[in-house]
């Protein structure tokens, strides 16, 4: 990993270089050229930012080719440094000299939170696998009727607000169907459960770590939920999965 991290930003500073001679000597004879001395001062200004535009550009292209080198390389890896960035964030507010960890499938917190979670899951997938049916159908259904409603318009037995309002509906129904289909496909899949030490009363859920939960300590010691209390818990980190709440 730390050898990936090198040749990332050996990648990176040798991204930076060359743009910086490539765009140098053009940028400053076309100042030569058309640009009158006494109107320098705020071409100068002008050439600055875009030339930095241009190799902020450069840098942030090359980290990212850097960075899709190395999920792909170890994608593992990347996951375990993402969910451990998101348990450390999750201790800034504690006492620091408390390591931070997760707790094993063994442990009594992990299996406190895997007895309920399965059940909560599939319950949300039965879900949404319901109102992506129904969707489905509601589609479906207008439009046949906005056929029938365009064959009435044009035989003069219906009118074009009637044909309006059909078609509003049609698509306010395509919405929900897509909507639901990619509610799916956030439900499905492998989830895992971290619970962490942290003495936080939270449960939390990030889209920059998928079909994981969060779950820390301090909600189970501090509350001591009943099943029924801490399946509620889940399935409202479920419902920013479904709804996207955390990219919005």
């Amino acid at each position: 990993m730390r050898a990936q991290t090198s040749l990332g930003n050996t990648l990176l500073k040798h991204a930076a270089g060359t743009l910086a001679r490539t765009w140098y000597w053009p940028i400053k004879a076309v100042r030569h050229q058309f640009v009158p001395l006494d109107r320098w001062w705020w071409a100068r200004r002008a050439i600055r930012t875009a030339r930095v535009g241009l190799l902020a550009g450069g840098i942030y292209g090359a980290g990212k080719s850097a960075g899709h080198t190395e999920v792909l390389q170890d994608p593992d890896g990347m996951r375990r440094k993402v969910v451990l960035a998101h348990i450390q964030r999750s201790f800034e507010a504690e006492d620091e000299r408390k390591k931070p960890r997760v707790y094993r499938e063994f442990s009594a917190p992990y299996r406190r939170v895997a007895a309920v979670a399965p059940r909560v899951l599939q319950a949300a997938r039965e879900h949404v696998d319901l109102q992506a049916a129904m969707a489905e159908r509601e589609a479906r259904d207008l439009g046949a009727q906005l056929k029938a409603e365009r064959a009435a318009a044009k035989a003069g037995e219906s009118t074009a607000a009637g044909v309006q309002s059909v078609q509003a509906a049609l698509d306010t129904a395509l919405s929900l169907r897509e909507f639901w289909a990619a509610a799916q496909e956030r439900l499905a899949g492998d989830w895992r459960w971290v619970v962490t030490n942290s003495e936080l009363v939270n449960a939390f859920v990030t889209p920059y770590c998928p079909r994981c939960i969060f779950v820390m300590e301090g909600l189970l010691t501090r509350l001591d939920p009943s099943e029924e209390e801490l399946a509620m818990v889940l399935s409202h980190e479920l419902a920013h999965v479904v709804h996207v709440h955390g990219s919005q």
